[in-house]
């Protein structure tokens, strides 16, 4: 019998790419005109944190996608002119802490199931 929450099934993946495409909306909205890194930097570790505890085995795939949905939402879509400094930052800091998150959520997961 295939046990979701084990990561057995490809639900878990569904799951977590399902995810990664609303949290990396999120993130890229938080992003857009932001004064500050902190919050879209937060709102990325956190939504790694989520996608690597849906599905501890591959959920760098999700932080993948999370990763094309954030750069997506704030380099192409919607966008006039030129990309502030302050959202550049925010950009690149939220790619890195998405798979990092992602293998601390699955290191979490992991080390609980045990």
């Amino acid at each position: 019998m295939c046990n979701v929450a084990e990561g057995k099934s490809g639900n878990s993946s569904v799951i977590a790419s399902g995810l990664a495409v609303v949290l990396g909306a999120v993130i890229a909205w938080l992003t857009r005109g932001t004064s500050g890194v902190h919050l879209p930097l937060l709102a990325a570790a956190l939504a790694g944190v989520v996608i690597g505890l849906a599905d501890s085995r591959r959920g760098w795939i999700a932080a993948v996608i999370q990763s094309v949905v954030v750069v997506a939402g704030v380099l192409f879509i919607g966008r006039e002119g030129t990309v502030p400094e302050i959202e550049k930052h925010s950009l690149f800091g939220a790619i890195g802490l998405s798979f990092a998150g992602s293998f601390i959520g699955a290191f979490i997961k992991r080390a609980f199931r045990s």
